[in-house]
């Protein structure tokens, strides 16, 4: 009918009943370590690889191995069943939980300009969400930071607990 405009044929798509009411979708366990390593310019050096490789198959995401034609399932019941080791990545990419993985959370906040916490979890929430934080959210995790100076002490790794809890969330890891 649009006699082959992509352009109007998409616009029919996004624009339909059908596709606002479709349910959200898991993310792949590869979708979603790719988004939480890319959000945060993860370093990852030489042998970082094979501890990505390592964690996909705690996630039954093994690269390469699901069996043709269709390829890794797209729904997201067929990959709830690993919620508990994709938080654990969460918090483990947060705290240093990779030897060949590294964030840089002082060169992310410098380079944004940050110099308290509060305007640290709102670049973080940008930064991995896209958006930022409903007030009530980012005063519960003002509260758990418990400080406003992120230079104070233990202060850095609670900052990191929280950015650790949104990729966590499941607003992170729903599409």
């Amino acid at each position: 009918q649009t006699g082959g405009d992509i352009k109007s044929m998409l616009r029919t798509v996004f624009l339909s009943a059908e596709f606002a009411q479709a349910p959200p979708k898991l993310k792949r366990p590869i979708t979603l370590m790719a988004s939480a390593l890319r959000a945060l310019r993860a370093d990852i050096r030489n042998r970082g690889i094979r501890e990505i490789a390592q964690r996909l198959r705690w996630m039954g995401h093994i690269p390469f191995m699901w069996p043709m034609p269709d390829g890794y399932p797209d729904v997201a019941n067929d990959w709830l069943n690993n919620l508990l080791p994709r938080w654990n990545f969460a918090f483990d990419l947060i705290s240093g939980g990779f030897e060949q993985i590294d964030i840089d959370f002082d060169q992310l906040t410098e380079a944004a300009q940050v110099a308290d916490v509060p305007g640290a979890l709102r670049f973080f929430s940008r930064l991995t969400l896209g958006h930022a934080l409903n007030t009530e959210l980012l005063a519960q995790l003002e509260q758990h930071v418990g400080a406003t100076d992120l230079s104070q002490d233990g202060v850095r790794q609670r900052v990191g607990e929280a950015i650790a809890a949104l990729l966590a969330s499941p607003e992170f890891q729903w599409m």
